[in-house]
């Protein structure tokens, strides 16, 4: 089982290769989006900061956070990634540099650094 930090985008684009998803964003409008571009998939979303985050230990085989980890309380936010990934689990930190071409919305939040 895979936790992803953001909107969905993983999600969504590796959802055909079988994993079970779970998803979480701080924001309700992210969320509501994801659910709509991700219509028929199995993919379980939550609206709820990263730093307020409660999932039961052990419980995720990964843990990514894509676009985001820079914004995370981590002194908060890496103890419980911990407990909530199993023996062998691990945690992806990705950046993905193709969303502004990709995503109008993206291109202009990027252009704001």
């Amino acid at each position: 089982m895979i936790l992803e930090q953001e909107r969905g985008v993983l999600p969504r684009n590796m959802y055909q290769y079988g994993a079970k998803w779970t998803a979480a964003d701080i924001s309700e409008n992210q969320i509501e989006q994801a659910k709509i571009l991700s219509k028929g998939m199995d993919i379980d979303y939550h609206v709820v900061s990263t730093e307020d985050i409660n999932f039961l230990d052990n419980s995720f085989d990964v843990i990514t956070a894509c676009q985001c980890f820079r914004y995370f309380d981590h002194e908060t936010v890496m103890p419980k990634f911990y407990r909530m990934l199993k023996q062998e689990g691990c945690i992806l930190v990705l950046y993905m540099a193709w969303l502004p071409f990709e995503d109008e919305i993206a291109g202009a939040v990027k252009s704001l650094y």
